[in-house]
């Protein structure tokens, strides 16, 4: 299969967690005592680093709100990178510094923001923890109101978050000489870690003395194999274990070893994991058609597909989320997992269909925050799941919406604002504000074009996308006794007539007169700096069949 032209690259991280399988005792004391050690040299750092805090933000100030990370970095040199030393940290040096650059990056740009930002903070020991963790408990316990409480379990869950951190060693970079590399075993197709935690004076012997076992590969460069080795080395060689969705990052990266970055080993119930950040590159499909989206009953959605060329409607229905229906909805509006599955199917069916269809998805901003919510009660809940939608929630499922067509090569979905009371007919144009509306069927006063209602706001949406890629012209409509005005102050243009059809038809030939005289004397309006910014309306105007296309209503 050929690439596709209309792609455009686009970049996430992926972090994914494997565990370290079957560690000898000699390997578990080693990981302890790396953890240990890079826990008490990243405390030394900060805790020099409080004392020369104007020193450390000259280094790394680049402009209000901005300090960079490496320049940062160029205070551990000299005194206080022999002092690191004492910890036996050599093979993990490049990374503390990273981590601690990183860090007072943070919290100097943190500080701009709020000044009473605390310095932050490690704990060097399991007893200096537990001390400020019974003084929280103790200031918890003597709180006498709501906030007092409220800021007690912040500071403690603050605290957990610290400690969590704390059993961790960070490997900056992946490489076969130093910090970190993955391994793969050709023969029995199982992946290995290989971390520098030792230095010169505690490194170990024959780490490959194993019996009968293919070579191991770097998933690194070109993919050389790890050679055997009887002198002492400063690296342990662990196995992984993991599910299939670690397992399919892990193949991508034998495909392509760059992406593998960063990764962090961390100890959690006498377990030790290690998490391996892992760059995304997906090319992004630039999609030639719009599709239109409105909720509609029984779970479902109704569409309008559009081209965007033409803006013509292609297709239009409705989805039905049979995977809802299963579901018991009869307490949803306690149980929110109940919700935030439907939540889940429902984007997972507007995924579906964009990529089937290869579209752009867009939605109303809120279906129904331009008309009243209807009272519901508790068994007519599964006609009105969008209704008992809070913003907050709407957003959510956005969210998850976004993350879906992302994983499939799809743009984020677009939102527009839609008023349901202004709506253009899709086969003749006409702005119909007062429609007529016979079992929830819309029938145009223009051409009597007959549709579903829903899919005739579907394809609004979908048609107003189209329209503001065009950067629409706004027409003020008002309704004055028996007549209808639309005024433009752009191109000065005032319409009154008796009905919505004849105003619009007299707008349109107006424009179409101004497009007209605009390029018969474009080189005098070229040369005005008033008139050259209309150039873009006047092209829009020529290109367009229908005042729909171009137009927005206000």
């Amino acid at each position: 299969m050929h690439e596709r032209k209309d792609r455009k690259t686009t970049m996430s991280y992926t972090t994914i967690t494997l565990k370290l399988h079957n560690l000898s005792k000699c390997k578990k004391n080693v990981i302890d005592s790396a953890i240990q050690n890079y826990t008490k040299s990243l405390k030394y750092l900060l805790s020099a680093a409080s004392s020369d805090i104007e020193q450390i933000k000259k280094l790394g100030y680049v402009k209000p709100g901005v300090y960079n990370h490496t320049k940062i970095e160029t205070y551990v040199k000299g005194d206080v990178s022999e002092k690191l030393n004492m910890y036996s940290i050599e093979p993990m040096k490049d990374s503390i510094k990273f981590e601690f650059g990183s860090i007072m990056a943070s919290y100097l740009r943190l500080k701009e923001i709020y000044p009473d930002t605390p310095f932050p903070r490690i704990y060097g020991s399991e007893e200096e923890a537990e001390l400020e963790y019974k003084s929280l408990q103790d200031k918890l316990c003597k709180s006498i109101d709501a906030e007092q409480i409220k800021e007690s379990h912040k500071q403690i869950k603050k605290l957990l978050q610290k400690l969590e951190r704390n059993n961790s060693v960070f490997f900056c970079r992946c490489s076969p000489k130093r910090n970190f590399c993955i391994l793969y075993d050709e023969l029995k197709k199982r992946y290995f870690a290989k971390l520098y935690l030792l230095n010169n004076k505690n490194a170990l012997l024959k780490q490959h003395e194993r019996k009968a076992v293919s070579k191991l590969m770097y998933i690194h460069g070109d993919k050389e194999y790890l050679e055997p080795s009887e002198k002492k080395e400063q690296y342990i060689i662990v196995p992984l274990s993991f599910g299939k969705f670690q397992l399919q990052y892990l193949e991508k990266a034998l495909q392509n070893p760059s992406i593998i970055k960063t990764a962090r080993l961390f100890k959690n119930n006498d377990n030790y994991y290690l998490s391996i950040n892992i760059k995304n590159e997906t090319k992004t499909i630039k999609p030639d058609k719009i599709v239109g989206f409105y909720p509609s009953n029984n779970f479902s959605l109704a569409y309008a597909v559009i081209d965007k060329n033409t803006d013509e409607m292609l297709d239009s229905g409705k989805i039905h989320c049979a995977a809802i229906k299963k579901l018991n909805t009869r307490n949803i509006l306690t149980n929110k997992e109940i919700f935030k599955q439907i939540l889940n199917i429902t984007a997972k069916e507007i995924r579906n269909f964009s990529v089937q269809n290869n579209c752009q998805p867009c939605l109303p901003s809120y279906p129904y925050s331009s008309c009243a919510r209807t009272s519901i009660v508790e068994k007519d809940i599964a006609k009105h799941i969008f209704n008992i939608a809070t913003l907050t929630q709407y957003g959510k499922f956005t969210k998850i919406l976004d993350s879906k067509l992302f994983s499939s090569a799809l743009p984020p979905h677009i939102r527009v604002s839609l008023d349901i009371h202004k709506v253009f007919c899709p086969m003749c144009g006409v702005l119909n504000t007062s429609p007529m509306i016979v079992q929830k069927t819309w029938i145009c006063s223009g051409c009597g074009f007959a549709k579903e209602s829903e899919i005739i706001f579907a394809a609004n949406v979908a048609a107003k996308v189209s329209k503001n890629s065009k950067k629409p012209i706004k027409l003020n409509v008002k309704k004055m006794h028996d007549k209808i005005v639309i005024k433009n102050k752009l191109l000065n243009i005032c319409i009154e007539a008796s009905d919505d059809k004849a105003a619009f038809e007299k707008v349109w030939q107006e424009l179409k007169k101004f497009s007209e005289d605009y390029f018969e004397h474009l080189e005098e309006h070229l040369n005005d700096s008033k008139t050259k910014k209309l150039y873009g309306v006047a092209k829009n105007i020529r290109q367009a069949s229908y005042l729909y296309e171009i137009a927005e209503i206000n």
